[in-house]
């Protein structure tokens, strides 16, 4: 099991899957690795949480939801409740840890503190529930420490994003931390099990050299990659990963626009903040539509909130019936008022989960364009909008060349396989570059070589300001601490230049052969950097120094070496 290799010494292996819209734990001993518990109860709960008006926690999941709904509408305007919070972070073009959310009614509070709430909140429940589990003398004083804790992130998040995840969990005292890529997580928990592979249901698992596309399809955004199987049952990915917010709350929130469409978005707003407990039953009738719906569904009937009924009919000035007729849902919508029954055709309902389903199909396209020759054989759908019926009918309709496997309680294989891995070696994975990196450089200038834009005098020296020195080209295949390196020098003759600090920055770009890293088609941006103290006596007037870029589980660790003064620089880059 290489136990000893992975999780040095830890009594515990528990994974933490802080979903878009659910969200839950496992885990296992490592003197049992048969057995994997999960939360008691309802396995995994809802993404939300409410917070006392000091920024304190309050209550996570159902529990949030019932007390949020049951404050006085004044006091609203003094707590804090999040819900799908997780995709801020997606969205986030410039993600700082200064990075805020903002709560139901606008109130903000930096994401940082909330993240490290949320995570708090599942170590307590974790370590509680292992007490509960297992009273005897190996859980008796168990700490924290003695806890592998496997955070699980989606795969297409930035480098950016996974940092922030790694300083939230430390804030939270995770200290024994390891960050998981989701679709990996799912992947290695479903090549474990029996699956239907053949059309005459018989159980087999993936034999090696079985090749698939896995698709991740969440709350928010889907992962897909394509893997082998090879030896030891280990994989390795052909394709890199690749997503988009087209999850299940994508759904939920066509359904929210559609009533926003036909009613104004004034009277919805309304309802949502000053009626939070009818909002929320609203929300929760419209994820129970949403999961029943399918290829076969003839119409989805809603019973309107008579609250939200008076608001949308006084906003508008007109009766329900008026603003039906009047939209371009006309022939698809009818209301009855009698029972306020709103009632939507079939093809009104498919628009909103098309809008997710039509990214997954053309994703899975592409992937199959690009690995035409690599013979890619199944689909493995896991997540929880993989448990859609009408997601599994489109794809299965989409792509009959190929086995859709569809996993049992596939909501779970995160979660589940987020533990798994804390049994695996942390180079059970090569994985696809997602983007072309490395260093900018100021070589001497080369009339007709190099752009005239760049031309720059370096202490007298004419030179080609900003190359791009690549060291990893995108979709190249990564080792676990696999290492790339190359040797710099710069100078530090001037007296005011001693005692600076030194800085030396990475840059990435999209496109696989980069040339100039301040070229707008070449696609470049610093994304991370190590800053250097001087020595005691400070710089050298010249030095050289070694930069290696280490292939890390899920991020990269850059190490300086300089040779003049015999120094050795670590760290994990700062994204943020």
């Amino acid at each position: 099991m290489f136990l000893s290799e992975t999780n040095q010494g830890a009594a515990v292996i528990a994974g933490m899957d802080i979903g878009t819209s659910n969200s839950g734990y496992a885990f296992m001993f490592t003197s049992d690795p048969t057995s994997i518990y999960t939360a008691m109860g309802e396995e995994r709960e809802p993404t939300c949480v409410l917070l006392n008006p000091d920024k304190t926690f309050n209550a996570f999941g159902k529990q949030a939801l019932q007390k949020y709904t049951e404050l006085e509408p004044e006091e609203h305007q003094s707590y804090y409740f999040f819900h799908h919070f997780k995709m801020k972070l997606y969205e986030s073009k410039n993600l700082t840890r200064e990075t805020t959310l903002n709560d139901q009614t606008g109130k903000d509070i930096k994401a940082m503190d909330v993240y490290i709430i949320v995570l708090k909140y599942f170590k307590r429940r974790v370590m509680e529930h292992v007490g509960q589990v297992k009273s005897d003398e190996t859980s008796h004083g168990l700490s924290s420490r003695q806890i592998m804790w496997m955070l699980s992130i989606p795969a297409i998040w930035t480098d950016a994003v996974r940092q922030f995840m790694r300083e939230a969990a430390k804030n939270a005292e995770l200290e024994n931390l390891r960050l998981v890529l989701e679709p990996e997580a799912g992947a290695l928990f479903a090549i474990d099990k029996q699956l239907n592979l053949r059309e005459d249901k018989s159980l087999e698992k993936f034999p090696v050299g079985h090749k698939y596309i896995l698709a991740d399809l969440g709350g928010g955004t889907i992962d897909i990659c394509v893997h082998e199987i090879l030896e030891r049952r280990t994989l390795c990915e052909l394709y890199r990963a690749t997503g988009d917010y087209a999850g299940g709350s994508r759904v939920n929130h066509e359904f929210e626009q559609f009533f926003v469409r036909l009613f104004g978005s004034l009277a919805f707003d309304v309802f949502r903040i000053e009626y939070a407990h009818a909002y929320q039953e609203f929300i929760t009738l419209i994820e129970r539509k949403k999961c029943a719906f399918s290829l076969s569904t003839d119409k989805v009937v809603f019973v309107l909130d008579y609250d939200f009924v008076t608001l949308a009919e006084k906003d508008n000035d007109e009766t329900i019936e008026e603003m039906i007729s009047g939209s371009r849902y006309k022939d698809n919508v009818q209301y009855r008022k009698t029972g306020r029954r709103l009632t939507l055709n079939h093809s009104v309902v498919k628009e909103f989960f098309d809008s997710s389903v039509d990214i997954i199909t053309e994703k899975v396209k592409e992937i199959l364009s690009a690995c035409s020759l690599d013979n890619v054989t199944s689909l493995l759908l896991v997540g929880g909008f993989s448990e859609s019926s009408y997601v599994r009918e489109r794809i299965q309709k989409e792509f009959p060349q190929l086995t859709t496997v569809i996993l049992e309680n596939g909501r779970l294989a995160v979660m589940k396989g987020a533990v798994m891995m804390g049994l695996k070696p942390r180079n059970i994975i090569q994985r696809r570059a997602r983007f072309t990196y490395g260093f900018k450089y100021s070589p001497m200038f080369k009339e007709g070589e190099h752009p005239e834009q760049f031309k720059c005098n370096v202490d007298g020296v004419t030179r080609c300001k900003g190359v791009f020195n690549k060291l990893i080209e995108r979709g190249q295949l990564l080792q676990h601490q696999e290492e790339f390196s190359e040797k710099i020098y710069d100078t530090f003759n001037q007296p005011e230049m001693k005692q600076m600090l030194w800085q030396i920055s990475l840059w990435r770009s999209s496109r696989p052969d980069p040339r100039y890293c301040y070229r707008e088609e070449d696609k470049c941006e610093a994304v991370g950097r190590i800053t250097m103290q001087p020595p005691p006596g400070g710089w050298p007037d010249m030095v050289h120094c070694e930069i290696k870029l280490i292939v890390g589980e899920t991020e990269f660790t850059l190490k300086v070496i300089i040779k003049e003064i015999g120094a050795e620089y670590e760290a994990n880059i700062d994204f943020l």
